[in-house]
């Protein structure tokens, strides 16, 4: 259960115009060149993950944000309530890594919040470059 229920019809309809503008924009991304970003600039970014030279830990990295963002743009493009998504097997899989490697949770929480801000960032790019000015009815 969404909310939407409490919705009067027009919120409704507005709501449904809002929903399928977000899922044009998401099927605009490309979740592997996206994920490949930002793993590279999480890899430059966050100490711990530049001092690394581990060819198989980094890839685990992209895998990790690029199985992230995928299912970020899946959800929107579907409409499903983001407290229904889980986190996916790569993304889980790193996280056990760093834990393994001993890095600090901060790490983990860092590379995320800076994830999230390109994210999105990409999105709003995205929707402004799909964005039309509005047409004038002529009287």
């Amino acid at each position: 259960v969404d909310g939407r229920e409490s919705l009067s019809r027009d919120e409704q309809e507005l709501q449904s115009i809002v929903d399928r503008r977000i899922a044009e924009v998401a099927a605009t991304i490309s979740a592997d060149d996206l994920g490949r970003l930002i793993g590279q600039r999480l890899q430059s970014a966050i100490p711990e993950l530049t001092s690394t030279t581990d060819e198989d830990f980094l890839a685990g990295l992209v895998r990790s944000c690029t199985s992230n963002v995928a299912e970020i743009l899946d959800n929107l493009q579907s409409g499903a309530p983001a407290d229904e998504s889980t986190p996916p097997p790569d993304a889980i899989a790193w996280a056990h890594e760093l834990v393994h490697r001993g890095l600090p949770l901060a790490s983990l929480l860092r590379s995320y919040r800076l994830g999230h801000g390109l994210f999105q960032q990409t999105f709003e790019i995205k929707k402004r470059k799909r964005s039309t000015k509005p047409k004038r009815k002529s009287a």
